[in-house]
């Protein structure tokens, strides 16, 4: 199995509360969570073999447009950048919320930032 793919897996193994899937899935059960490279994908690190990989994890809420689903997003964010931050994750950044449409239903989502040094 590859580093990435090892990485991709440790990440959703640090969210609970949602569904998270390690790719960007067809047809999401929401509210879910999934993993995308982050930018750069990979960098060099602080030390000679080491690299820094960055992923973006994307928050989805389920269809709704009201204040509740705006509360729903605010408390899975808090929860999950605490779960990340006990894993070991850099949390780098939380972008701002915005509306989506997946599963041709308009959500509120943003995405998690996160970085990790790995050794390939």
């Amino acid at each position: 199995m590859s580093m990435l793919k090892t990485l991709r897996g440790e990440l959703v193994e640090a969210v609970s509360g949602v569904t998270t899937y390690d790719h960007v899935p067809a047809r999401a059960v929401m509210p879910c969570a999934f993993v995308l490279a982050g930018s750069p994908y990979i960098a060099a690190a602080e030390t000679f073999e080491a690299r820094t990989v960055r992923f973006g994890l994307v928050l989805v809420t389920t269809p709704s447009l009201n204040e509740h689903e705006t509360d729903a997003l605010d408390e899975l964010i808090e929860q999950t950048v605490k779960e990340l931050e006990a894993d070991g994750w850099t949390v780098e950044q939380v972008r701002q919320p915005q509306l989506e449409d997946l599963n041709g239903a308009e959500t509120l989502t943003t995405t998690i930032d996160v970085a990790t040094e790995a050794t390939f």
